[in-house]
């Protein structure tokens, strides 16, 4: 189980994540992708591939001291070696890393579930016995045939074993695998410069909405991949900021490089409901919507089906309601630090949970050298599962311990430990979602606190009703799909008239050397079943 752990982490490269804070004004930023290379591309620049932004989930909270927290996860289509991330900010920020476990928990405890119940209405028709059939017993075999499938045995099988000049530098240096930036200049044609310049490698169309952010007199956050980064995994970074602002979603910036139809999940943490102020509210009509309980559609087609009701500009609320008692805590792997066996410091990170951490995975590669020029993964799932060096091509080149148990501690240990405790600190989750086209992403969204607004559930029941009467058998009968005070036909039955169904019945010998079909057992052949248990039963006994 633990080698499958490790293992597995080497796919989650699509799921890219950032932490991210608002600012106190209705412009509020956004996302960036650097497309293209730059006009002015310095000797050691290298081209990027196009990246697009496919998806976006934020978590909003509050903090002890006062400044909200804003937790951005996205998803990319495209090289993340390429990805280039832009926040507009009032103030310069608190950066630190942080990690995705946290939407892992908030989206498994508040998705929408699609649950039916059924019930049978009315009194079907008894289905008749199937016509007496004889057949020749002659040549039957007495071989008893075992109760075996063949399936189950395939598949047992088959599962075994800063700067000078226009721009002014705030802030500037390395933030767990990501090189960082706070800039701010009155010219967004000079932040792209500058930016370009530090190999961030941003499109000339991000300069015009650049320029809306400098001439409110927002600075720049700016984040890209470390060049030293040797995995696809982009790790959480965290922005803390002072303001008074429920919430404002960066969206703006976010056009120049997004999906058509790109979704949108946003979770906030506090005391009540919280709403959109410049955005509309609206509802998928659940009881027009009879797929998304027969698999037909999916819940975030239906999503952006209604919102584009509403030009794009609109959020439907999924949850609403008491906050989950959740923990995503990680046990501390100080100890760990002076371990010199590899193969017992993999297995405690494993015992302790640190397996199939997001992070896990990039910190390893980062800090062990494999033996023979093995790759390193390869070499640390083959210590895992065998635990030991020796069956793997012996020692490693390299193994920094010390080094590894401060990545994690940084990455996932602390920030998993702040989330549990923003949880702990709060009563109420509000969570909605949209899904947006670029052209559509012309105003960032603004949220508040409503109490008066009712809860919302996230389970939606419908009720699946076989609708019997004398013209039907129960299995052919019509069925509907009852939401709310909709009901849809699901199945319309086929009448008993017109039906070939009878009820099958075990064949039973006669004397004559011929079977027919009974449903009817004399008093002898009952007694016969009551000896023969008997005897059976007997024969184990004395076994």
């Amino acid at each position: 189980m633990a080698f499958r752990f490790l293992l597995a982490l080497s796919a989650l490269g699509a799921a890219l994540t950032a932490l991210v804070a608002p600012s106190p004004a209705s412009a509020c930023g956004g996302f960036v992708c650097s497309q293209t290379p730059p006009p002015d591309p310095p000797p050691d620049f290298t081209p990027g591939t196009p990246v697009n932004q496919s998806g976006e989930a934020i978590i909003y909270a509050r903090q002890p001291d006062g400044s909200l927290s804003m937790t951005v996860q996205i998803r990319y289509e495209g090289d993340t070696g390429d990805f280039a991330w832009i926040l507009p900010v009032p103030v310069v920020p608190e950066i630190s890393v942080g990690s995705d476990a946290a939407f892992e928990a908030l989206r498994a405890f508040s998705e929408p579930v699609f649950r039916t119940t059924s019930r049978t209405e009315g009194t079907c028709a008894e289905v008749p016995e199937c016509p007496a059939e004889r057949i020749d017993c002659s040549s039957r075999s007495t071989d008893r045939v075992p109760i075996f499938d063949a399936a189950f045995a395939a598949a047992d099988a088959a599962t075994a074993p800063d700067m000078a000049g226009p721009v002014t530098v705030y802030a500037e240096g390395p933030v767990g695998p990501y090189e960082t930036a706070v800039i701010g200049s009155s010219d967004a044609a000079e932040v792209v410069a500058w930016l370009n310049d530090a190999g961030f490698g941003l499109p000339e169309d991000a300069a015009p909405p650049l320029q809306e952010y400098a001439d409110d007199g927002f600075l720049f956050v700016a984040l890209r991949m470390a060049t030293a980064a040797s995995t696809d995994l982009i790790q959480p970074v965290t922005l803390h900021m002072a303001t008074d602002e429920v919430g404002c979603l960066p969206i703006r910036l976010t056009r120049i490089a997004a999906t058509e139809d790109m979704p949108i999940t946003t979770y906030f943490l506090g005391e009540d409901r919280v709403v959109p102020t410049n955005y509309s509210m609206v509802r998928v009509p659940l009881e027009d919507t009879p797929e998304l309980w027969t698999g037909e559609r999916r819940w975030s087609g239906a999503v952006g089906a209604v919102v584009d009701t509403v030009g794009g500009q609109g959020f439907v609320t999924e949850y609403a309601g008491d906050d989950p008692d959740l923990d995503i805590t990680l046990p501390a792997i100080d100890d760990l630090s002076d371990t010199t066996d590899l193969a017992i410091f993999l297995q405690a990170l494993v015992d302790r949970g640190y397996g199939d951490a997001s992070t896990t995975i990039p910190t390893l590669e980062a800090h062990i050298t494999a033996p023979g020029g093995q790759s390193v993964l390869g070499y640390i799932n083959c210590v895992t599962r065998f635990r030991t060096t020796g069956s793997c091509g012996g020692e490693p080149e390299a193994f920094d311990p010390a080094a590894i148990v401060a990545s994690l501690t940084a990455s996932e240990t602390e920030p998993r430990q702040a989330f549990t405790d923003q949880l702990a600190r709060v009563s109420y989750l509000t969570r909605m979602s949209t899904a947006m086209d670029p052209d559509e992403m012309t105003v960032d969204p603004v949220f508040e606190v409503d109490p008066a607004m009712p809860d919302v559930s996230n389970v939606h029941m419908a009720e699946r009703v076989t609708r019997c009467s004398a013209a039907y058998y129960e299995a052919q009968a019509p069925i509907d799909l009852v939401i709310g005070d909709r009901s849809h036909r699901q199945r319309e039955g086929t009448l008993a008239a017109e039906s070939t169904l009878c009820r099958s019945v075990p064949p039973v010998c006669k004397d004559d050397g011929l079977c027919s079909v009974s449903n009817r057992h004399g008093p002898l052949s009952g007694l016969l079943l009551v000896a023969g248990l008997a005897v059976l039963l007997g024969r184990r006994r004395r076994r």
